[in-house]
């Protein structure tokens, strides 16, 4: 840790981080005791918070892009709509931490305690995680293209998609899909006279002719 940081207990700690919210970025917070600390919407993108204790802490909303957060504890913290792009996590404990809506781009979450998480709507594309345990973690809706989940542990996982409900949409909105219609067949028929009323002959008086 940094050594103006160094000297500081706990309390008055947290008291200068939410002061300097706004300019943390690069910031060397290693081993720092930093739970429960309200963080959120700080910028700390490239600190280093390396093993920082982090339990608790509200990080909601904060840029945490390329931090090394490796071996922190981050259990029951909240990260929602955090930007981790980049971010090392690898062996990072985020037991029942919600990261619900975050951007996890490229991330290295390997050998992550993700277990009981929820990730819901979380975008980890390209994310790398090897050996994670996600077991009973709620992954609704969570982007995974491209994630490296080779020796990860997914039982009790919910990695379920939602589906809209249509007999819950908006009745305001207009319908916009194909519609039928029910035309006069007899316009629109391309044979008219197949179904034209028949014609009916009256019989008529015919001389007869005469004889020459």
């Amino acid at each position: 840790m940094d050594a103006k940081f160094g000297s500081l207990g706990h309390d008055e700690l947290i008291d200068v981080l939410c002061a300097m919210k706004a300019d943390l970025a690069g910031e060397d917070l290693s081993f720092a005791d930093m739970h429960n600390a309200d963080l959120s919407s700080a910028d700390l993108s490239g600190a280093i918070l390396l093993r920082a204790d982090l339990n608790g802490a509200n990080l909601s909303n904060a840029d945490l892009s390329y931090v090394d957060l490796s071996g922190a504890s981050l259990s029951f913290a909240n990260l929602s709509g955090a930007k981790l792009i980049g971010a090392n996590l690898s062996g990072a404990y985020l037991f029942k931490a919600d990261l619900s809506n975050t951007k996890l781009l490229r991330a290295d979450l390997s050998y992550a305690d993700l277990s009981g998480a929820s990730l819901v709507t979380g975008n980890l594309s390209s994310a790398n995680l090897s050996g994670a345990n996600l077991g009973g973690a709620n992954m609704v809706d969570a982007n995974l293209i491209g994630a490296k989940l080779m020796g990860a542990n997914l039982i009790g996982a919910n990695l379920s998609r939602r589906r809209p409900d249509r007999r819950q949409a908006d009745p305001s909105v207009p319908y916009h899909g194909p519609e039928r219609r029910r035309g006069n067949r007899r316009e629109s028929d391309p044979r008219p006279e197949d179904n034209a009323e028949p014609t009916i002959l009256e019989p008529m008086d015919v001389e007869p002719l005469e004889d020459e």
